[in-house]
């Protein structure tokens, strides 16, 4: 289950993001967004 999470993380154009709190995710996103 779950199948091609290791591929995904281990590609190049993948771009890892640490988040504690909801707040943080939102915060990202709109900036990554331009929001």
């Amino acid at each position: 289950v779950g199948g091609n999470d290791y591929e995904i993380f281990v590609d190049p154009r993948t771009i890892g993001h640490s988040v504690q709190t909801p707040d943080d995710t939102v915060k990202i996103l709109n900036e990554i967004f331009n929001l």
